[in-house]
């Protein structure tokens, strides 16, 4: 069973609701956090934060409230929140929506964005991260970029030719079995 991408599920995270101020115990703060078709309202005390948050399925908007509770770590330069997990009690700075509860990453089946893709396009991700490093703009050719080092450009840019001719060819693999199945489907 494949998990699901955090960049597919609602979350919530203590940077979220400090604003890169700490929390302290005994904070009260209040807002809300609208996302497409979902809406977060966060009371937050000294023990936990409340959230009522309200959703449309279908033709009728759901309604649902639940506290999460805070776990207070002793750091160096003080106290620091986190979010105790409602389903195993781990601490974590960020929780997800899924299946109609709050969790942390792993009770709530999640995994990276990448993690279900295939190593093709994985490659192909790298080879667009390098072009973008590397300055390129569109079909135009690449040009070294100003303040980097020639033989640096010039092993980013052998790198990103060698991800193009390994992407090109499963590119071609991929097209042989496509013309395969097709010619299955015409028998």
């Amino acid at each position: 069973m494949s998990k699901i991408p955090v960049g597919q599920l609602h979350s919530l995270s203590i940077r979220d609701l400090t604003n890169g101020n700490p929390l302290l115990p005994g904070a009260i703060w209040r807002g809300e956090v609208n996302w497409r078709y979902f809406s977060v309202g966060i009371r937050i005390s000294n023990d936990g934060v409340w959230l009522s948050y309200r959703w449309r399925e279908y033709f009728k908007v759901v309604e649902k409230q639940d506290r999460i509770e805070f776990s207070w770590l002793t750091v160096g330069y003080g106290t620091r929140a986190y979010f105790q997990c409602p389903v195993c009690g781990r601490r974590c700075g960020k929780i997800f929506l899924n299946f109609g509860r709050w969790a942390c990453k792993q009770c709530a089946e999640a995994c990276s964005d990448g993690c279900n893709s295939t190593p093709t396009f994985r490659r192909l991700g790298q080879l667009e991260k390098l072009k973008r490093r590397l300055g390129a703009k569109g079909g135009n050719p690449v040009a070294r970029p100003r303040y980097m080092h020639r033989k640096t450009f010039h092993r980013l840019y052998d790198k990103a030719r060698l991800l193009c001719d390994e992407c090109s060819g499963d590119m071609a693999v991929f097209m042989v079995r496509v013309s395969k199945s097709i010619d299955k489907l015409k028998l």
